[in-house]
C-alpha cells in the first residue's frame, strides 16, 4: 500500500493531526500553523501567523536555537 503524499495545508492537517507543522516565509515568520502546534501554544492558529520562529521559543534558548538555523 502506497502512502499519499499531503498537497495542501488542509491535508496536513488530516495526515499529521498531532504533529506540529508550520511554514515560514523567506524572514522566519509564520505562513501556517497547524492545529497542534496552536494547541500546544494553547492559541488560536492566526494569533501566531506573522510571528517570527524565535518568538515561540524559550528567550534563554532563541540564541541557541537562531544560530542553529541561521548556520
Amino acid at each position: 500500500m502506497k502512502r499519499q503524499t499531503p498537497n495542501s495545508e488542509r491535508d496536513l492537517q488530516h495526515v499529521h493531526g498531532r504533529d506540529m507543522i508550520y511554514k515560514l516565509d523567506g524572514n522566519g515568520q509564520f505562513t501556517f500553523v497547524n492545529t497542534a502546534m496552536a494547541k500546544f501554544f494553547d492559541v488560536a492558529p492566526e494569533s501566531l501567523i506573522g510571528l517570527y520562529f524565535t518568538d515561540v521559543i524559550r528567550e534563554d534558548y532563541r540564541k541557541k536555537v537562531y544560530d542553529f538555523y541561521i548556520d
